[in-house]
């Protein structure tokens, strides 16, 4: 990218992220909560205020943030923007640098157009938007997903995209690209008594010992996973963008949703059709492939950092595949005895 483009984007937010700090505008307030810190998010547009409150823990509206999130929807913010041709070619990793250069991070989503910025210093976060509607489909199930990103790196913990199981205390990731079983073998496993941190985003301490935390409070499974386990899809509402049904993760079971828990391994499902699960080694390499192009592709944030990390935590902990059987409780009842004994 040219100088002065990296120049004149990071002069825009900057000065946008100025302004928000002086910001005294009323609006609806949400403030909700991940790693025991309180998020205040005031004037979610549209129906973000919804979305935050079905997937996130919240808190009262007058708890004393730790961090704040400013949303401001319109085309003001388009009078101080550089020239769109500056973004033909910009890659997100040239947008990342140009925003460090002035101590920010962030995100651009093109269509729609949606900055997503962050000042790590002044714990603020602003999103500028064109209209309350002009929001990207999956923010309805993974809302401010960028903000809790940034903010869970500013807490010592990455954001990954990634599953979790764990019993008693001892715990894995499950890593994979969609359709590879996360979810449902995350669904399969919690309806039988294993407890999880998430389904589908997952906070992980940056630094060993590792430990993993929930984000979001909801899961998300298609109609024929319900249906695998036994579950009417129809007592599971609506469907998202992607034609899957989301539901909070404690309404299958009381307790489920688990406050963190120690790693002791990462898995990689398959889907074989066989009717017996089976867990064996497997390559750090293949398990980093598994879970790193999605985790740098879906988030906002040093992306450069977290390659260095995720790559870290595959290299300390032990890495298996678990060749899924078809009974969820069967299935259950393997990485149940596997965690129990340590994650051999």
């Amino acid at each position: 990218m040219p100088e002065d483009g990296a120049a004149l984007i990071a002069g825009f937010a900057r000065r946008q992220i100025r302004t928000a700090l002086t910001d005294t505008t009323s609006g609806e307030m949400v403030t909700v909560s991940i790693l025991g810190r309180a998020i205040a998010i005031r004037g979610p547009q549209g129906p973000l205020a919804g979305w935050i409150t079905a997937n996130l823990t919240t808190l009262p509206a007058d708890t004393a943030p730790d961090y704040r999130i400013l949303c401001r929807s319109g085309p003001a913010f388009l009078e101080d923007h550089p020239d769109f041709a500056l973004f033909e070619h910009l890659s997100d990793l040239d947008l990342e640098a140009a925003l460090a250069r002035v101590g920010l991070t962030g995100r651009l989503c093109r269509t729609p157009l949606v900055w997503d910025l962050f000042d790590p210093a002044a714990r603020l976060g602003l999103r500028l938007q064109l209209a309350p509607d002009a929001l990207p489909e999956w923010e309805a199930t993974a809302p401010i997903a960028n903000f809790l990103a940034a903010i869970a790196r500013a807490e010592a913990h990455g954001m990954i995209h990634a599953a979790s199981l764990s019993r008693r205390g001892q715990g894995c990731l499950i890593v994979g690209e969609g359709g590879r079983g996360k979810s449902g073998t995350t669904l399969g496993c919690v309806l039988h008594g294993l407890d999880t941190a998430g389904d589908d985003y997952v906070l992980v301490t940056s630094a060993p010992p590792y430990v993993a935390r929930p984000v979001y409070r909801t899961m998300k499974q298609d109609a024929g996973g319900l249906m695998r386990c036994g579950l009417d899809p129809a007592d599971f509402g609506a469907r998202n963008w992607q034609g899957k049904h989301v539901f909070a993760i404690d309404a299958l079971r009381a307790g489920a949703l688990s406050d963190g828990f120690a790693l002791g391994a990462v898995l990689v499902p398959r889907i074989t059709g066989g009717a017996e699960t089976r867990i064996a080694p497997v390559s750090g390499a293949e398990a980093f492939a598994a879970v790193m192009p999605s985790s740098l592709g879906q988030l906002s944030g040093d992306r450069r950092a977290r390659f260095a990390e995720t790559g870290a935590l595959i290299r300390a902990l032990p890495c298996r595949s678990v060749a899924l059987g078809t009974d969820p409780r069967e299935v259950t009842a393997v990485i149940s005895d596997w965690l129990e004994r340590g994650c051999p």
